[in-house]
């Protein structure tokens, strides 16, 4: 772990999170991730790509950061318990949650179906509330604590 970071001794937990690998398109949680772990956190990473999210953690912690991959589906209100007690279990608390897994529509708005704004709506939104139901009492009882919601 990178000494005299802005994030030293935080650990972060971040969602959508398996778009690190390098040489690949790289996202926000996946950048989120070396950023953080640049500036001295330990991360876990969250996803629901198991291999790439596995893979973007080993090219961390080849770089000399400390970091853990756990599968999450952000509509799942039991993966959510998991992700966190992941993090307790790895590094004895949780200080960050970035909030980042998202969709979108990838079709015009008169042809997309039921189903298609059921998904959106499970992640973009009850995704951000099972995150906050998850986190938010275990950052209480810590006494500090922060969600970023991408």
């Amino acid at each position: 772990m990178r000494q005299g970071g802005r994030l030293d001794g935080k650990v972060a937990l971040i969602t959508g999170a398996a778009s690190g690998v390098h040489g690949e398109l790289m996202g926000f949680g996946g950048a989120t991730a070396r950023l953080f772990t640049r500036e001295g956190a330990r991360v876990v990473l969250t996803d629901i790509n198991d291999e790439r999210g596995r893979k973007t953690a080993e090219e961390i912690r080849a770089g000399e950061g400390e970091a853990t991959y756990v599968h999450l589906d952000v509509t799942d209100e039991q993966d959510w318990t998991i992700a966190i007690q992941t993090a307790v279990s790895a590094y004895g608390k949780l200080g960050i949650l970035v909030n980042n897994a998202g969709m979108r529509l990838y079709q015009d708005v008169p042809q997309a179906s039921e189903a298609s704004w059921d998904q959106i709506w499970g992640v973009n939104v009850k995704g951000y509330a099972f995150c906050a139901k998850a986190a938010i009492p275990l950052m209480r009882r810590q006494g500090a604590g922060g969600v970023v919601n991408v």
